[in-house]
């Protein structure tokens, strides 16, 4: 029966799409993802004789399709968040700080499996954005093991916008039309299988 763990970090990102919790009896902690595909959002309003009246609002953010990569970039900035002036900001300081930590990782990873190796996806999206995926699978310890980062640029709807920000949302702070955002993060599953010496 195989084991898996969850880990990943927190992205730059207009709104919250991880949470967060710990194991004391295993001592490993859990952060997780949901990616920003669609956003679905429930909020209740109180009437005067005490009903609640349930909205729901169901938007979808526009993401561009992939395209796959045969080399690594030296960033999935887009060329206005990459320029001289911004290099230092911290959309490119996050990206390259979750680009090393996965490095890191996967080399760790490899050094504790004592044979496997990584393999490495690289994709990218035409408006800018992309993301690394790397796999080991069937190593000495890992069954499988994947360490992933994105950067992802999009479109929210003015109804998911208004939603994810909830009564911070004003119409005096909003444009009309979709909501541009920016979030990139770094993920990982590991699996081994579990023997019984028994």
């Amino acid at each position: 029966m195989p084991c898996t763990i969850s880990i990943s970090a927190p992205s730059y990102s207009i709104t919250p799409f991880f949470t967060f919790t710990s194991s004391k009896s295993t001592q490993i902690s859990h952060i997780s993802h949901t990616p920003p595909k669609s956003l679905t959002t429930q909020t209740r309003k109180t009437t005067s004789s005490h009903h609640f009246q349930r909205l729901i609002t169901k938007a979808t953010v526009s993401i561009e399709k992939e395209t796959p990569e045969s080399e690594r970039p030296d960033t999935f900035l887009r060329g206005v968040d990459n320029d001289g002036a911004t290099a230092s900001s911290v959309r490119a300081r996050f990206e390259k700080m979750i680009r090393e930590a996965q490095d890191k990782v996967c080399n760790a990873i490899e050094q504790a499996d004592g044979g496997g190796k990584f393999k490495e996806d690289v994709w990218s999206r035409p408006g800018g954005g992309g993301g690394i995926s790397r796999v080991l699978q069937d190593g000495a310890v890992w069954e499988k093991a994947g360490v992933n980062v994105s950067v992802v640029y999009g479109q929210m709807p003015p109804d998911a916008y208004r939603a994810a920000k909830g009564a911070a949302a004003t119409s005096s702070d909003q444009k009309p039309g979709p909501i541009p955002f920016f979030a990139a993060g770094i993920s990982s599953v590991f699996a081994w299988l579990r023997v019984d010496e028994n």
